[in-house]
C-alpha cells in the first residue's frame, strides 16, 4: 500500500520540485496539522509556527524552502511577518493562506505591495497546495489561487 501511495504522490509533483524544508505559520492548530501531515507525505520536512513571531526565531535557526503564511494572526499579523521575513530572507518562497476574500487583499497582492510568491484560499483544498507546489518551487512561479 505505501508504495501505491508513493507512486501516486511522486505523479502529482513535478520532477523538477526538490523536497526540502516547509515552515507553516498559522494560529489554527488544525491548519498546521493538516499542512503538515500532507506535506510530510510529500515528502518535505515541515516545522510548524503559531505566530510570526515563532516564525522569525525558527527562519533563524535553519533555512526553508518555502512559507506557508496565515494572513491574519494574533501579535503579528501576516503582513508584518512577511515584511520581516523579505528583510532577512528575500529569497524565501512566501505564500498566503487565508480565509479573506475581500478585493483589497487580493489587489495589493495583484500590485506587488504584497511581495508574496503565491495565495490560497481556505478552506485548503489539498490539490492546490500541490500546483502551488508544483507552481511556485518547480517552476519558479507564481501561484494565486481564490474561490
Amino acid at each position: 500500500m505505501e508504495a501505491i501511495v508513493e507512486k501516486l504522490i511522486n505523479e502529482v509533483l513535478d520532477d523538477g520540485l526538490a523536497r526540502g524544508r516547509i515552515l507553516v505559520v498559522d494560529d489554527d492548530e488544525d491548519v498546521r496539522y493538516v499542512m503538515r501531515t500532507y506535506l510530510e507525505h510529500l515528502g518535505f520536512a515541515v516545522d510548524e509556527a503559531p505566530d510570526g513571531y515563532w516564525a522569525l526565531d525558527l527562519i533563524r535557526r535553519r533555512p526553508y524552502q518555502m512559507l506557508f503564511l496565515d494572513y491574519r494572526m494574533p501579535r503579528l499579523d501576516g503582513v508584518e511577518t512577511l515584511a520581516e521575513m523579505r528583510r532577512q530572507m528575500p529569497e524565501l518562497k512566501i505564500v498566503f493562506i487565508t480565509a479573506l476574500t475581500d478585493n483589497e487583499t487580493f489587489a495589493r497582492i495583484f500590485e506587488g505591495e504584497l511581495p508574496v510568491d503565491g495565495f490560497l484560499n481556505k478552506p485548503l483544498l489539498l490539490s492546490h497546495v500541490q500546483r502551488c507546489l508544483n507552481v511556485v518551487l518547480a517552476r519558479g512561479g507564481k501561484y494565486l489561487h481564490a474561490y
